[in-house]
């Protein structure tokens, strides 16, 4: 069985976010689909700070995990104007070695919920059980809905993704899953057994070990 390798309290610690509060994690793209995603990130954040949605939403401790390919434009990023926010790790990391890997999937392990444009690692998210989100976001169209990868995420055996096409309704599914997530939990699951077969899910599971 795969388990974490921290405790809630640690990881939240080593990260700096609030362990009393539950965690979305946005899960950053490549520079193919994202050229410069600071820009969204921080709208992103907005609006959730500023949510009609009830509690927990408007204070979640929000975990940015920049794209290894695509990390630079994280460097001098300040978002503490948001609260309870991380950048982890800043300079992106590819989970290739044991605790990269132990810091990716704590990552997912230790969130409610994974939000993203569309990134590969959406799918490992699933695999961890986590409900993953996106926004369909203008200035990244041709990258989202455009591309197979996304379609394949949005379409098979229900879908992986809870697609949003604007960001008020993307909030309500957050509040949602935060209300639920393990009932969310089981489209993650519903997905990952079509979309992976199952000893390659177990093969996934692990390289993130």
């Amino acid at each position: 069985a795969f388990t974490p390798s921290t405790t809630r309290e640690e990881f939240c610690a080593r990260v700096g976010l609030d362990a009393a509060r539950p965690i979305l994690l946005y899960l950053c793209s490549s520079p193919f689909i994202t050229p410069y995603e600071v820009g969204f990130v921080r709208t992103w954040m907005a609006a959730i700070r500023s949510a009609s949605t009830p509690e927990p939403l408007r204070s979640a401790g929000l975990l940015v995990r920049p794209h290894p390919q695509n990390a630079e434009q994280w460097r001098d990023v300040d978002l503490s104007e948001f609260g309870n926010v991380a950048i982890f790790p800043r300079a992106g990391a590819n989970p290739v070695d044991r605790d990269a890997r132990a810091e990716y999937f704590d990552s997912m392990h230790h969130a409610v919920a994974v939000v993203g444009v569309n990134t590969s690692a959406q799918i490992e998210s699933g695999i961890v059980g986590r409900p993953v989100c996106a926004v369909q976001v203008e200035e990244f169209a041709g990258t989202q809905e455009g591309t197979l990868h996304f379609q394949h995420l949005k379409n098979v055996n229900g879908g992986l993704l809870h697609v949003a096409p604007t960001l008020d309704v993307h909030l309500g599914q957050l509040a949602a899953i935060l209300a639920d997530p393990q009932g969310y939990a089981a489209r993650s699951r519903a997905f990952i057994e079509a979309f992976v077969r199952p000893h390659r899910s177990e093969e996934h599971t692990s390289e993130l070990q």
